[in-house]
């Protein structure tokens, strides 16, 4: 494993490394490369030793490993090594002794040190034959370098710790920027990486006062203050602990670092050295999701979860100065036509198009969103708003989408048509939720009359008795339990297998048939039955999934989603709690979605839940991750265990921004220890690409539709379940 002509190996010390960061690179390796297994070595002298790994597998042991000849051959090439199969491996290697280990593919990349020689060697390996790509070749490449970084570290925290003349010979080499201060904040040390990050020669550095070349000019008062207390005083607190800062380059701009601060003593004079790591990628990567967070990713505009946020304000301000607010309801007339005739290519150049219309013709400053699928929203307010200002506002619109649409190189269509709903605040509704109702009422008044129709709310047409009426009739269809529930399933991508399945309720009206859940979960949120909803879903689903074990049916476990009232006000663990006593049924085998808005608007109520539910062992998922999230940071204090990709980032794909997207959340949830599902699925490509993004289950149309209960077991007999995403 050593090639004795090769560059000399640096030394480690296995203690010095942070397992749980190498952990995440690990985790990080196999989701991304589609691989069930990832190891990352270390060599010390001849050895080689297993330090992190990622396995669906029994543990592999510390030292030599069932891969160890592979690994050992990209060691000593420094080289990667990349085999699709292993039966087709020859001279030494014996393929039937990997094999019984389970290793039938391999791709390696050595961890190459700064100085020269080889560090160890990050492997993924597979079960089955597997085509590496040059994809996942880049990826393994990068976490490689995102290794030896943190090693490095790592050995140059302890170097440093041992004698100026190691510090010096450690510095050279490592990759981070390496700056080293005197007691009047004068730089003694300088390594290459602080050249290339900051511009300025070792030469130019030493004997300068740092905050004169990396420190920002409104900050730099107060490090001189900071450097002068901490040479006279104990290490503060903020020794040791990794700060985000921002510094600043020779030519002036700016850089977002990662800080690590220590103190020694050198001929009884301090000496505080820094470890500045560039952030810039991360920061980029933070801010895109957070972009996300609320912009729609097909036409860039708001989303819903931010027209929510931003309507809210708006009223806000509205009442606050006595003026008027307009809200003007789109939706897009025929667009399952279009799609079907010309496909969903088509159909999203239609609804960017529409997107464009909106942005020139509304005026400056309203808010522009697409609420989802072909439904658009303009909210209109400032000075000036009030019903005739709306109608001249939504007749440009009109004119506007009038105009013809050309795709590439065929006409779509002759223009494009569109039902137009508005409302008014104060005069048609009190708050953002009603304003958005009678919006819908009007733009349902507007589509009934025909293609390309306007209507303003008005009470008299809009009429409040049939909402009452519906309303009256769920009341009952709950009092009597006459809601049904269906189960989508929940698959693993890449065999196929169910792992869980979804309950979703269905509702058939005596008087009006079928009923979505789209109009009667919002009409049970509005008239305070949405509690009674959730405790008749979540008991009929824990009793179907102990109807289902009792015919020896195992579909992993059963899902099920819970508002936002009814995790704030609601008794969610009472409910859960009877119906797992009154069922038998395991607690882990009864998962719980929520949305993130439910999750994130009143953490003072959620989280005690949130606790609740994980001291039973239920596994709890954000539903629609990515449409309201508010702080990425926050998600990390959250005890949640799983989340859910948002359609909206699933239906654009092949677009490779989208990919870029889906691949960056499968990391980060990797990367957090929680287990990610994708709906949506509609295509067979979107699921390859999925699996290649990092993505292990998924659910939607493609897949499976939801099912009554009888045809669920029907369909799931011979797809029994692989280990569910929650366990």
């Amino acid at each position: 494993m050593h090639d004795e002509g090769g560059p000399a190996r640096p030394r480690l010390r296995l203690g010095d490394v942070d397992r749980a960061a190498l952990d995440r690179l690990t985790r990080a390796a196999a989701a991304a490369c589609g691989a069930p297994v990832a190891l990352l070595s270390l060599l010390d002298g001849p050895e080689q030793h297993v330090l992190s790994q990622r396995s669906d597998h029994a543990p592999l042991p510390e030292r030599f490993p069932a891969v160890a000849d592979l690994c050992g051959r990209v060691a000593a090439q420094a080289r990667p090594v990349a085999v699709e199969d292993v039966r087709r491996l020859g001279g030494a290697t014996d393929p039937a002794r990997l094999e019984a280990h389970g290793v039938r593919a391999y791709l390696g990349e050595p961890l190459l040190a700064p100085g020269g020689g080889v560090l160890g060697v990050l492997c993924v390996v597979d079960r089955l034959p597997h085509g590496w790509t040059e994809d996942d070749a880049q990826v393994l490449r990068d976490l490689a370098a995102s290794a030896v970084s943190e090693v490095s570290l790592r050995a140059s925290l302890r170097e440093a710790r041992r004698s100026r003349e190691t510090t010096r010979s450690v510095l050279a080499t490592a990759m981070d920027a390496v700056v080293v201060m005197d007691a009047r904040g004068r730089v003694t040390e300088w390594n290459r990486a602080a050249e290339v990050s900051f511009g300025w020669a070792r030469e130019e550095a030493l004997g300068v006062p740092l905050s004169s070349l990396v420190v920002p000019p409104e900050m730099r008062a107060g490090h001189d203050a900071g450097v002068a207390r901490n040479a006279q005083q104990e290490p503060s607190g903020r020794f040791g602990r990794r700060l985000e800062l921002e510094a600043v380059r020779r030519d002036g701009s700016r850089l977002p670092v990662e800080l690590t601060m220590t103190r020694s003593d050198v001929d009884g004079e301090p000496r505080f050295t820094g470890y500045l790591r560039d952030i810039s990628e991360r920061r980029a990567l933070e801010d895109r999701l957070a972009h996300l967070a609320y912009h729609d990713p097909l036409t860039g505009l708001l989303n819903r979860a931010a027209l929510e946020r931003d309507l809210a304000d708006v009223l806000a301000a509205a009442q606050e100065r006595g003026e008027q607010v307009a809200l003007l309801y789109l939706d897009v007339d025929d667009f399952k036509d279009i799609n079907d005739a010309h496909g969903h290519g088509a159909g999203d150049r239609l609804l960017a198009h529409v997107a464009d219309v909106l942005r020139a013709e509304a005026p400056a400053g309203s808010l522009i969103a697409r609420h989802g699928g072909d439904e658009f929203m303009v909210v209109l307010h400032g000075p000036g708003v009030g019903p005739e200002h709306a109608v001249a506002v939504t007749a440009a619109l009109r004119a506007g989408l009038a105009a013809p649409l050309v795709g590439t190189g065929e006409q779509v269509r002759d223009g494009v048509g569109a039902s137009l709903g508005v409302s008014l605040y104060p005069s048609d509704a009190q708050d953002a939720v009603e304003l958005l109702a009678h919006a819908d009422a009007a733009m349902y008044r507007a589509k009934r009359a025909g293609r390309g129709g306007a209507a303003v709310y008005d009470a008299r047409t809009d009429d409040p008795t049939a909402r009452l009426s519906l309303l009256a009739r769920l009341r009952r269809a709950l009092a009597d339990g006459a809601l049904e529930l269906h189960y989508q399933p929940i698959v693993d991508l890449r065999t196929g297998a169910v792992v869980g399945v979804e309950s979703l309720a269905r509702w058939e009206d005596p008087l009006h048939g079928r009923v979505g859940p789209d109009v009667f979960v919002p009409l049970a949120e509005s008239g305070g039955l949405v509690v009674a909803l959730g405790e008749l879903v979540v008991d009929r689903a824990v009793a179907q999934l102990a109807a289902w074990r009792g015919q020896g049916l195992d579909v992993g476990v059963v899902t099920v989603n819970v508002s936002a009232r009814h995790l704030r006000h609601g008794p969610l663990l009472e409910t859960l709690d009877a119906a797992v006593a009154r069922h038998s049924v395991p607690y882990d085998r009864v998962a719980v979605e929520l949305t993130e808005s439910a999750v994130m608007e009143d953490p003072e109520r959620t989280v005690p839940v949130l606790q609740g539910l994980r001291e039973r062992g239920v596994p709890v998922s954000v539903d629609d991750f990515g449409t309201g999230y508010s702080s990425l940071g926050r998600l990390l204090h959250l005890p949640v265990d799983g989340l859910k990709l948002d359609r909206s980032f699933v239906d654009p794909l092949p677009d490779p921004r989208a990919g870029a997207v889906v691949e960056a959340v499968a990391r980060l949830a990797e990367g957090l220890g929680l287990y990610g599902v994708a709906e949506g699925i509609e295509t067979a490509e979107q699921q390859r690409l999925l699996v290649r993004a990092g993505w292990r289950y998924g659910q939607g149309y493609h897949l499976a539709r939801p099912l009554p209960p009888e045809r669920l077991a029907a369909w799931a007999r011979p797809r029994q379940p692989a280990p569910s995403p929650a366990s």
